[in-house]
């Protein structure tokens, strides 16, 4: 018997669209980690991954047609997959206001975060989601849908310019209510993420206890408070931990991904009785890391919310499955990617890395040194390996681009971030990028969203290189 009755994966392709085999080749693995939900996040401040036909103007280069979203509905229910829409209905939703016929409908970056909002009075705003969600509703038979209404901020609107961010939560609460109303007319169930419910608790009473509550936190250590507050205020609540977070690049961490999955999967599994009946692991930004470093992680999740107890040779099997290498390869290959895992940068080193590094200590410069080596070790064991692998072998692959990566990391941290440390560059850049357009649909162009080619560090670290002045270290 199987932990959570609702299992759920979140794939992002607002932020990055991936090729059209890339989701469909996952949709059996999903099933085979244990996974029964689809969580389709087709909406944010990026684009739009979805055409609908009320409104074709707002989709983004190579989005998914109602009709091509229809089929890969259908083939995610052939491996008992529900596929779950959102629809982004207040904030993140520049993918409405940058088009020139709505930009009078809010959007831009408010003052106190860099979020945005649509006005919520404007009747026009209820107007286009009315439009919006009866599309939804033709295209996903999922008896959810889900309404975003994350991360707003409403100060850049005229009406709400003198209010704090705290204080617009009436004007959120009740914008909130009609988007949950338009839903129930619709026949369907309101879903939403919880962050403002908590941080203003006294909407937790004007919302019907219908409203299915997405509880996200992604850090760790992981505190279920918020857990028990929506339960006690009578809501049905799902855990969203993440298998990548928004500060976290290159791939995810031992201590901190892999942690926050686990952590809060054991403390929902003791409430699940009371209420908290499904878990959800979100996997954000695919402009963030080469793909095939997700596919353990995705896994993980899938396991934790499955199983009573974590298995003990889980890696070794997802290994065995996964790639299809045997015995001692096998337990070599887990025990190597999970080192790796474990050697990369936490979030505040890489940001001071790729952002302040004249801000880097002699400790970090230390760290980093150890970091470097560690991934030389790894990508000696892997490289050979990749060669063995039967299955997803290209993937595998991304782990071996990724450990070179930390080396180049590690070597220009620790000499005091000296540009002749990393040496040329382009051989691994041009890994890298081939392994990142594999996945990638190319009708994105790059200059239609602020991520391009692998992104950061790699990009950042030829900057570096090539800078006449590099910046010194600190003691």
């Amino acid at each position: 018997m199987t932990v959570f009755k609702n299992r759920g994966i979140m794939l992002d392709p607002a932020r990055l669209l991936e090729k059209r085999d890339y989701y469909y080749e996952l949709l059996p693995w999903f099933q085979k980690w244990g996974y029964n939900t689809l969580h389709f996040h087709f909406t944010d401040d990026t684009s739009c991954a979805l055409v609908f036909p009320s409104h074709p103007e707002l989709a983004s280069p190579g989005a998914f047609t109602a009709d091509e979203m229809k089929a890969f509905i259908a083939k995610a229910g052939e491996y008992g997959l529900t596929v779950i829409p959102e629809l982004e209905s207040l904030g993140h939703t520049q993918f409405i206001t940058r088009h020139p016929d709505y930009s009078e409908l809010g959007g831009a970056q408010g003052q106190f975060t860099e979020f945005n909002s649509l006005d919520p009075e404007n009747p026009k705003v209820r107007n286009l989601l009315s439009d919006l969600l009866k599309d939804i509703v033709e295209i996903f038979p999922s008896q959810i849908i889900h309404v975003g209404l994350d991360e707003v901020d409403m100060s850049n609107l005229p009406a709400y310019k003198s209010l704090s961010r705290a204080e617009q939560w009436k004007a959120f609460a009740n914008h909130a209510q009609w988007v949950h109303e338009a839903v129930r007319t619709l026949g369907r169930r309101p879903a939403m993420w919880g962050d403002h419910v908590l941080h203003s608790p006294e909407m937790a009473d004007m919302f019907g206890k219908d409203v299915l509550i997405f509880d996200w936190h992604y850090g760790a250590p992981f505190d279920p408070q918020s857990l028990r507050f929506f339960i006690e205020h009578g809501f049905e609540v799902w855990g969203c931990p993440a298998s990548m977070q928004w500060d976290q690049k290159i791939l995810p961490t031992v201590q901190t991904q892999f942690r926050n999955l686990r952590e809060f999967s054991a403390n929902a599994m003791l409430v699940r009785d009371q209420g908290c009946a499904g878990m959800v692991n979100t996997v954000w930004c695919p402009w963030r890391y080469l793909s095939g470093v997700m596919d353990l992680p995705m896994a993980l999740g899938g396991h934790l919310f499955s199983h009573a107890e974590e298995s003990d040779r889980f890696v070794v099997d997802f290994v065995e499955q996964f790639y299809e290498l045997t015995g001692a390869d096998a337990e070599r290959c887990a025990e190597t990617i999970w080192r790796l895992h474990a050697a990369a940068p936490d979030r505040l080193r890489y940001g001071h890395l790729i952002e302040t590094p004249e801000t880097l200590t002699r400790e970090d410069q230390r760290w980093f040194q150890v970091m470097a080596a560690e991934a030389t070790s790894v990508e000696k064991i892997l490289e050979p390996l990749v060669a063995k692998a039967t299955s997803h072998a290209t993937r595998l692959n991304d782990y071996v681009l990724t450990a070179r990566i930390m080396q180049v990391a590690g070597a220009f941290s620790a000499s005091g971030c000296d540009p002749t440390s990393v040496g040329d560059l382009q051989p691994l850049l041009d890994a890298c990028d081939k392994s990142w357009w594999s996945t990638k649909d190319t009708t994105w162009e790059a200059d239609s969203y602020p991520y391009t080619g692998t992104e950061s560090l790699l990009p950042t670290l030829k900057s570096m290189a090539m800078a006449k002045n590099p910046p010194r270290i600190t003691s």
